[in-house]
């Protein structure tokens, strides 16, 4: 089951700047399968991907980021692509298309603010593109 909200948030201040930190249910969190195409850079470390995540539509949104932000494997240059990866988000809502499948609309914003190479955070997915995960 995909959980519809965090179960423990917990305010601190670093710096001196109040940060929320989220906790899923369990230690863990939701996230949207993507496939990470290829590697861009080792700078900065640990390294930089582009990913792709898939909308129900079809559609395919490029990402460029972290190593670290789509996989827990160690991906370099010598790594054979396309990977699986996968990106941190939280169900906006639900609804479904004319076809009347199910659609959830999330939001990569939080937790940690991934934006596809267009500036969207926002996407529709199918349900089966959604895993919890523990890095």
């Amino acid at each position: 089951m995909i959980p519809n909200g965090p179960s423990t948030l917990l305010s601190v201040n670093c710096c001196n700047i109040p940060i929320t930190l989220v906790e899923e249910k369990g230690g863990a969190m939701l996230g949207v399968k993507v496939s990470v195409l290829r590697y861009i850079s080792d700078e900065p470390q640990p390294g930089i991907v582009e990913f792709q995540l898939e909308e129900a539509n079809g559609h395919r949104c490029l990402f460029v980021d972290k190593t670290a932000i789509v996989s827990a494997a160690s991906l370099d240059a010598q790594t054979t692509y396309p990977q699986p990866g996968i990106i941190a988000c939280e169900i906006v809502r639900r609804s479904h298309d004319t076809a009347q499948r199910e659609l959830v609309r999330i939001s990569t914003e939080r937790p940690w603010y991934v934006e596809s190479v267009d500036g969207l955070t926002e996407f529709d997915v199918l349900p089966e593109a959604l895993v919890e995960f523990n890095w």
